[in-house]
Parts: structure tokens; C-alpha cells; sequence
């Protein structure tokens, strides 16, 4: 956790699936979380992007110091707090619960990856 921590921004939530440590953090200037992954050397996806990418819950947004993540801030997302807008039922509202369930998705999906490449 010391990159977030070298960031100044302390996570809302986060714990680890087996090797890959997961974290979800609060957006440092907009409201909103994102969900980080830190993947560990020799992962699969440090070398596929592709296959991380297809793997997360919305667009990788970051990547840096074995760490990728997402974020819920896109043209479609919506938060609770934000003013009503004529086209928010267009728009996925999102929860801190619902950004925590899918980090944690997406960090089970890395670890059933690098567990695949140790039975290869």
C-alpha cells in the first residue's frame, strides 16, 4: 500500500484474493472511488493488457508500479451527490459498495490468472 499511501490518498476499503492486493480509493479531486489492483511480478497481465482490460469492470483508467485501475467517472456514471441532470437515466449510478464488490471481482479474476500460469 505504500504507492497510495505516497499519494496521500488512504483507500476507502481494501484487502487481498490470495496474492493481489486490492484497493479502492477516493478520486483525489472529483467525488467518486476507484478500484486499483496491484498485480505481482511474473503476473500474466503485466504483460497483457488485454486481458486485464477484458477483465475489469469498466475501462483501466491507470497503470503504474504494478498497479492498474478503474474509474467511475466516465461520460455514463453518476454518483448519489451529483446535481440531477436531464439525462441521468442514461447514466449507471454507482455506490462505494458497488466500486468495492467489483475491485474485488476484478482482483479474484487476476488471481484465477496467475494461478492458471503456475498449473501451465
Amino acid at each position: 500500500m505504500d504507492w497510495i499511501t505516497d499519494l496521500g490518498i488512504m483507500p476507502v476499503d481494501h484487502g487481498a484474493m490470495g496474492s493481489i492486493h486490492w484497493a479502492v480509493c477516493p478520486h483525489p479531486d472529483l467525488v467518486a472511488r476507484n478500484g486499483y489492483i496491484h498485480l505481482p511480478a511474473g503476473h500474466p497481465w503485466l504483460t497483457d493488457d488485454r486481458a486485464a482490460a477484458a477483465a475489469c469492470p469498466r475501462d483501466v483508467t491507470f497503470g503504474g508500479h504494478h498497479w492498474l485501475g478503474f474509474d467511475t467517472r466516465h461520460i455514463n456514471d453518476r454518483w448519489p451527490s451529483d446535481a440531477p441532470t436531464p439525462w441521468d437515466g442514461e447514466k449507471h449510478t454507482w455506490s462505494v459498495d458497488e466500486v468495492i464488490r467489483c475491485t474485488k471481482h476484478w482482483a479474484d479474476a487476476a488471481w484465477l490468472a496467475s494461478q492458471q500460469v503456475k498449473e501451465a
